[in-house]
């Protein structure tokens, strides 16, 4: 097995295991155990529990921007294209919510520091060019970009249904009446009608 394979196999099980634990009981040498790796070939790859994070986290941020940037390059009407990002975003924020943030903060220091880098340079002027854009195609009303995103990051991150456990079928439910709420509170009148008519 390539170690590209392995390391999908491990990220994984650590998406399960921060979701269900946290990042501080996140214990690598368990980790080996349970994927048949010795401590030592894990380490060969990642020099200490600090670079496994940062390449964790890191990995899941660009899959999700990439991801994004498919679906922008597409001919779905905006809703649709809306509707597809958000479940990227409902799927990946349990990773970013204020405790596991708070962990790493504490613990992790620098792997925080790089997430937050990463979504200045990468996430952040997406989201606000796909705002402009929408906001051009008279969709959005013309509030500014930037409090736009901060109050969706905020929200979405602070949201006590992103918390460390699983999501399950009504935090999946209460995600998506905020998505609702939030979209309605931004549309333009025209872009609600139309969205009305669907």
């Amino acid at each position: 097995m390539q170690f590209k394979e392995r390391e999908n196999i491990i990220f994984n099980l650590v998406e399960v295991q921060i979701l269900r634990n946290g990042i501080t009981s996140l214990n690598i040498s368990e980790l080996c155990k349970d994927i048949g790796m010795s401590k030592k070939t894990f380490y060969k790859y990642y020099s200490n529990k600090e670079k496994f994070l940062s390449k964790f986290f890191l990995e899941l941020l660009k899959k999700s921007y990439l991801d994004i940037i498919l679906i922008t390059q597409k001919k779905d009407s905006f809703f649709e294209k809306f509707e597809k990002i958000m479940q990227i975003v409902q799927t990946n924020s349990p990773f970013f919510n204020q405790n596991i943030l708070s962990e790493l903060k504490v613990k992790y220091p620098e792997v925080l520091k790089q997430i937050n880098n990463f979504k200045q340079i990468k996430i952040f002027p997406l989201f606000t060019f796909l705002i402009k854009n929408a906001q051009k195609h008279n969709i959005i009303n013309k509030f500014e970009p930037k409090t736009m995103l901060h109050l969706f990051f905020s929200i979405i991150s602070s949201n006590s249904i992103i918390n460390t456990k699983i999501v399950n079928e009504k935090g999946k439910n209460e995600f998506t009446e905020i998505f609702q709420i939030l979209l309605k509170g931004v549309l333009t009148k025209k872009a609600k009608n139309f969205l009305n008519k669907c």
